[in-house]
């Protein structure tokens, strides 16, 4: 094999090798190009998340607030019939007792 050949041969080595390196920086761009996209994608995402969790927590929070004045009117409301129930037995009792107590008068006449 002549010198002229072997060089031949390294060149057209050399020129594959060239091909191979830019096909591997194309391919390498290519995927950096697309891992940044993704990453951009799932940060809007994740942004998308948290605002959306505020929101839920907000509405919780207005919610269990909510509850709260909701437990104190029932509570309240509680208090009042009992109150009103404990005022109407007295009234019975009161009543029951000038009836007897008319009753006992007229006996006694």
């Amino acid at each position: 094999m002549s010198s002229e050949q072997k060089l031949s041969e390294c060149q057209a080595r050399l020129h594959q090798i060239e091909e191979r390196a830019k096909q591997t920086s194309t391919v390498y761009t290519s995927n950096s190009i697309r891992a940044n996209q993704e990453v951009e994608t799932l940060r809007n995402q994740i942004k998308l998340l948290e605002k959306q969790r505020e929101e839920v927590q907000a509405r919780l929070s207005e919610a269990d607030d909510a509850r709260s004045r909701s437990e104190a009117a029932l509570t309240n409301l509680q208090v009042v019939l009992e109150q009103f129930q404990l005022d109407k037995e007295r009234d019975v009792f009161c009543a029951t007792e000038k009836i007897r107590n008319k009753m006992e008068d007229v006996k006694r006449q």
